[in-house]
């Protein structure tokens, strides 16, 4: 709040110096003085008709502002380093208004507004991860209404429905879906997830990856239910989630091709400015040489990759498994892409049933995070069970949730509750200080796993 009546402060005093020098007919006290304080002869009325001849170049409502501002504030004693408590007060000094002086010292003013006053150090955030949403949009074939005994698809929408409710309690600044957002590529599925997903449109941004289960779907005759996934890459994710639908929101990056399926995304808090990189199941050479190109032309991008299959439940990244198409598992992507970049920090995935946690070191001495949650298999699909991940930069660390919005319930095994080590702010860094240092990490000399512990579902206390 300080930091804001600062900044408001300066942008009057700056407006109204640059009145004065370049509007004669703004009223002064004498040729060499410029006033801001209650004694001026002038009326408040013609003040206020005369700063608002220029208000317009500087976007402030002068007349207004300078009654306010000439109010002492409760955290006036409050002094930064340089600058006059009360910088209005610098205004009823005498200036000469036509000298190289003058103009400098508006020079000044408006610098010290817009870059040596930011606002204080960025405040907790939060990411949510929506694992894979598989069991609630299963309507091809219902095989999750024949195991739970009803359709599902309700804590789909609980969980968008919180996330929005959510959304400036816990600062929540991006969404993410990890995948298998349906169970076998069906219409009537996708039309489930776009209306939860729609939920969150012009509230809070959000990506989703592609699993097996959204592309290549085949029926077999071993089974009425036997089926197969991931023979191909075709997918009906474009007619439901559509490039052009989401090319000119503001957290858009880019895409590899005209849609969605390997796409990246931005978004910022304070001065940390992240990115996500979004690639399909099993991605390609071609889609980690175009991914590998996006993290490098953004450099200064804190840097999280979003997949569908890449750790499992032992916390190892994958090495091979069955599915037809070709492209890369999880250890193939660390070795091709996620390794290679210093500004890498965090992967999540899904796939695999349940909870895995392994932190790696990338080449260049830089701690990865690389998070399973797949929660699939717990009872009724699912039963609405989410992650989120605050980022506390004033800790540099990130605490890990595993909640129910349903039953308002968290996890609190090891395995579903820990926080993570991640560098945001150096260590003794002020809020007055400038929060431009890119991606400064903490070096790790190990790869380190988390324990493998059992998970059963605990209330919230």
């Amino acid at each position: 709040m300080a930091a804001t009546r600062f900044r408001s402060s300066m942008l009057f005093f700056s407006a109204d110096l640059h009145c004065r020098l370049d509007h004669p007919s703004v009223a002064r006290t004498s040729p060499t003085t410029i006033w801001t304080g209650p004694s001026s002869p002038q009326s408040s009325a013609d003040r206020d008709a005369s700063l608002r001849s220029c208000g317009n170049e500087v976007g402030v409502s002068s007349g207004r502002l300078a009654q306010k501002e000439t109010e002492p504030h409760d955290d006036e004693q409050t002094a930064v380093p340089g600058i006059p408590s009360s910088p209005l007060r610098v205004a009823r000094q005498a200036v000469p208004l036509n000298s190289a002086f003058a103009r400098a010292l508006v020079g000044l003013v408006l610098f010290l507004s817009s870059v040596g006053c930011r606002d204080p150090r960025p405040e907790p955030f939060t990411l949510v991860v929506l694992p894979d949403t598989q069991c609630y949009c299963d309507t091809r074939l219902g095989q999750s209404a024949q195991k739970w005994g009803r359709d599902l698809r309700e804590y789909f929408y609980a969980q968008t429905n919180w996330i929005r409710s959510a959304k400036e309690k816990l600062n929540i600044r991006f969404v993410v879906h990890e995948g298998d957002i349906t169970q076998t590529d069906d219409p009537e599925e996708w039309a489930i997830a776009r209306n939860a997903m729609a939920t969150l449109d012009g509230h809070v941004p959000y990506c989703l990856c592609l699993g097996n289960h959204d592309m290549g779907y085949r029926k077999t005759e071993e089974s009425p239910s036997s089926y197969d996934t991931a023979i191909d890459r075709s997918t009906r994710f474009e007619d439901f989630f559509p490039r052009s639908s989401f090319a000119n929101q503001r957290s858009f990056g880019g895409s590899y091709d005209e849609t969605l399926d390997n796409s990246y995304w931005f978004f910022e808090e304070g001065e940390l400015e992240f990115m996500v990189v979004s690639l399909e199941f099993k991605p390609r050479d071609e889609v980690l040489g175009w991914a590998n190109r996006i993290v490098r032309e953004h450099p200064g991008r804190r840097t999280i990759v979003l997949t569908h299959s890449y750790l499992n439940a032992n916390n190892e990244r994958i090495t091979s498994d069955g599915y037809r198409v070709t492209g890369n598992p999880g250890e193939a992507m660390w070795q091709k892409f996620v390794s290679l970049h210093a500004n890498i920090f965090l992967v999540l995935c899904g796939h695999v049933l349940g909870e895995g946690r392994l932190t790696s070191e990338g080449i260049h001495g830089n701690p990865v995070h690389q998070l399973l949650a797949d929660y699939q298999g717990w009872n009724d699909g699912g039963e609405s069970w989410l992650r989120y991940m605050t980022f506390i930069p004033e800790e540099n660390r990130i605490q890990v949730y595993t909640y129910n919005p349903v039953h308002d319930s968290e996890q609190l095994e090891p395995s579903s509750r820990f926080s993570l080590p991640y560098s945001m702010l150096k260590s003794g860094e002020s809020n007055a200080t400038s929060l431009c240092e890119k991606d400064p990490q903490t070096r790790i000399s190990s790869t380190t796993r988390a324990p493998s512990t059992p998970v059963s579902p605990v209330s919230r206390p």
